[in-house]
């Protein structure tokens, strides 16, 4: 969408799709790191692509277009400034604007095709269409200062305007300028998180709930149920809207802040927990296969890696299958504190007990398996990959 989120509560800087690879711009810590993953698809699973950017301590981020080039591309906020991130080219540029406790908002406020800054001060909203000028081009009334503030593009006419909602009444002017609103209507919760973008190509932002992590699309400004729903994540990331590959639809990024870790967590060789409960799996693997006539399954370093990179990754991103080159088993269960042993039965009963799982197990045409676990603090992880 064009002139995305104006809400503070959703922090971040996003990172496009695997076009641009991995991107660090003021490179932090690799111990203290915001990572986020991201999407272009809005039927969940796991994040197509990753990258890492700004501190786990920075807290003010936002999306925006901030050249043009249909790609949304990141910012973090210090104060008042601003460092503005392109994702095609990974250049890095710093503006000013407003106060250190102004609420900021980005959106494409005169049609240009480049998102750029407004802020509020109670209900008055100052802002510039210009990123690299200190003129402020506009200044309009618009709302309550309790209001929770919205930016989009909702009459589809290239222009980001504001909206505000209270409890679960959204309250949408179609102009930059001071006046009542042109669309009010219901949607959600009171409670909910709210996500605004362009869900589906038509180049009209509307609204979608969010709870836990499952996100609600509703693809018009009706008071109804939702289009469709999905998850994506888990329920304490930060979610952001944006279109990072240029198709016109806007998907989701989440942002994590990892402290204390470098890079990934990928279990290793020496987690001899790990290692035993793989192992322990794989031999009651062979066992259901010798059971029905087959031949064990010979363990594969290289596979067994792929699968403990897989488990790991659903660990930081949510479960789902990975799209490799193996026909996969995937399984998760939220003890944290369980043996490794008892694990390794449990995931192995999990999947004998699911017909599709089960033929995969027992496949005659499979004669080589990678197993690899991870433990976290939202519990086990398990993958199983066949060729």
């Amino acid at each position: 969408m064009k002139g995305r989120h104006a809400i503070v509560i959703v922090l971040s800087f996003a990172l496009a799709a695997s076009t641009f690879g991995v991107i660090a711009a003021a490179p932090a810590s690799a111990a203290n790191v915001s990572r986020w993953y991201f999407t272009n698809r809005l039927i969940g699973g796991v994040a197509e692509s990753e990258g890492d950017f700004g501190s786990s301590a920075d807290r003010d981020f936002y999306v925006g277009d901030w050249n043009g080039d249909g790609f949304d591309d990141l910012a973090r906020r210090n104060g008042s400034e601003f460092e503005l991130l392109d994702l095609v080219d990974t250049s890095v540029r710093t503006v000013s604007f407003g106060g250190a406790d102004d609420e900021i908002f980005v959106g494409d406020f005169d049609g240009d095709g480049i998102d750029t800054l407004a802020l509020r001060r109670g209900n008055r909203f100052t802002v510039r269409n210009d990123l690299g000028s200190s003129r402020r081009d506009s200044e309009i009334a618009f709302g309550k200062a309790g209001d929770q503030i919205f930016v989009g593009d909702f009459d589809g006419n290239g222009t980001d305007t504001f909206a505000v909602r209270r409890g679960n009444v959204f309250y949408v002017r179609n102009s930059v300028s001071t006046g009542a609103a042109d669309i009010v209507f219901g949607y959600g919760r009171a409670g909910d998180q709210i996500l605004v973008g362009d869900w589906n190509g038509t180049r009209v932002d509307t609204f979608a709930v969010r709870r836990t992590n499952q996100i609600f699309v509703r693809n018009d400004f009706r008071t109804a149920a939702a289009h469709f729903s999905f998850g994506f994540g888990s329920s304490t990331d930060e979610l952001f809207p944006g279109d990072w590959n240029g198709d016109g639809v806007d998907t989701f990024a989440v942002r994590r802040a990892l402290t204390g870790v470098s890079g990934l967590p990928t279990p290793t060789p020496s987690s001899g927990e790990i290692q035993a409960a793989e192992a322990h799996n794989h031999a009651l693997l062979n066992q259901i296969r010798g059971a029905v006539g087959g031949s064990g399954l010979t363990l594969d370093p290289t596979m067994a890696q792929f699968a403990r990179n897989w488990s790991a990754s659903m660990a930081a991103t949510g479960f789902g299958h990975s799209g490799g080159p193996y026909t996969e088993n995937i399984a998760h269960i939220g003890s944290p504190d369980a043996s490794g042993q008892d694990v390794a039965a449990t995931f192995h009963q999990m999947w004998a007990d699911s017909s599709g799982h089960y033929a995969n197990m027992v496949n005659a045409g499979y004669t080589h398996v990678g197993i690899g676990f991870f433990r976290n603090s939202s519990g086990w992880w398990a993958t199983q990959v066949f060729t």
